[in-house]
């Protein structure tokens, strides 16, 4: 069986960088150029670090993010003592079991503090539902169905309006679900109503023949509906493409 490696908890993972980390905060801070473009240095990169310089500089940098991302907020000062003394095997102020507590103490504080809410999906598409003719489904003890097709097509007798229910289910990249509250906007309200007019589930009713658009937006997102009526044999032909 392959060896599973242990996942690391960010609190654990705080802890054995702050224990393991060389900082570069002792180092100087470069000058900055009295104006882009005043000097020929002004335009000159960074030396590019190598060895010992590319791994104390890229050490340090972790460390100061790791930090920040948490906010966590030290003594820099103190800190830079910390490591030179340690480093240079001089007296410290802690002991090394103060040391390791403090670090324990964090890392018991970061455990109880509440992870941050995911970030909401960003909204990428709009699926809308139909709910099939009950008088259909029942009869074959199917219940209630929904159905997505590119185009739905319902039939109603003539001499009254058609009404059909629909639903809508925000979508994201990758065909997540989305949580959203879609507004319906008819182009043309004398031949289509929407009741009610926000939501995830409402009804489309078809007053008369004709071409109109429904527009379905959500999160700065419109998808657009186009609903066509037909007239054939008294009877009201209803297609909605999506």
């Amino acid at each position: 069986m392959r060896n599973m490696k242990k996942k690391i908890e960010p609190a654990t993972r705080v802890g054995l960088i702050l224990l393991l980390t060389v900082s570069l905060w002792s180092m100087p801070l470069a000058a900055q150029p009295e104006a882009a473009g005043t000097t020929a240095a002004a335009t000159q990169k960074a030396p590019a670090l190598e060895g010992k310089e590319r791994l104390s500089y890229a050490l340090g940098m972790v460390l100061g993010n790791q930090l920040r991302s948490q906010s966590i907020e030290v003594d820099q000062d103190l800190y830079v003592r910390g490591l030179k003394d340690a480093l240079a095997g001089r007296k410290t102020l802690l002991t090394e079991t103060e040391a390791k507590t403090s670090v324990h103490v964090l890392q018991s504080e970061l455990k109880r503090k509440p992870a941050a809410p995911p970030a909401a999906a960003a909204l990428t598409d709009i699926k809308i539902s139909f709910k099939l003719d009950p008088q259909l489904t029942r009869a074959h003890y199917l219940g209630d169905r929904w159905i997505s097709p590119p185009t739905f097509t319902s039939t109603h007798k003539m001499g009254s309006e058609l009404l059909i229910e629909a639903r809508a289910q925000g979508l994201d990249a990758l065909g997540r679900p989305v949580a959203i509250t879609p507004q319906w906007i008819p182009a043309d309200p004398e031949m289509v109503m929407v009741s009610p007019d926000r939501g995830n589930e409402i009804r489309i009713i078809v007053k008369r023949a004709g071409q109109t658009r429904l527009k379905v937006g959500s999160m700065e997102f419109t998808k657009e509906l186009r609903i066509t009526a037909m007239d054939r044999d008294n009877a009201m032909q209803v297609q909605i493409t999506q």
